[in-house]
């Protein structure tokens, strides 16, 4: 389930925190690209980084044919292994000092 411990980054922590807010709802990778404020293009590679590790388990909605033709989108969902290891996550994250996203400060000249 936890694998080898890696380091975790900024982005990794900051799904986590916002899984971690309702941690049994499904999430689709749009969603929790507004919920964190990264790009999506960010989101994804996390996503499927905590989907091998097992943290993330994933799946295609259902589209009803009368909601065709709206593309289908994939959802994710923390596991129950993977709310523990969350946790575990960021707590050894701020112990080490790992600066959370949402404190990281703008290159001087780029604000």
């Amino acid at each position: 389930m936890h694998g080898p411990k890696i380091a975790m980054s900024a982005p990794s922590q900051a799904v986590l925190r916002f899984f971690l807010q309702e941690p049994s709802t499904a999430r689709y990778g749009l969603e929790v690209a507004a919920g964190t404020g990264l790009p999506a293009r960010v989101v994804q590679p996390v996503l499927a980084g905590l989907e091998q590790r097992q943290w993330v388990q994933s799946g295609w909605d259902e589209v009803p044919p009368d909601r065709h033709p709206r593309t289908r989108r994939r959802h994710y969902q923390l596991t129950a292994d993977g709310v523990v290891a969350a946790r575990q996550a960021l707590a050894e994250a701020a112990q080490a000092g790992t600066r959370p996203l949402g404190l990281l400060r703008p290159l001087r000249g780029t604000s």
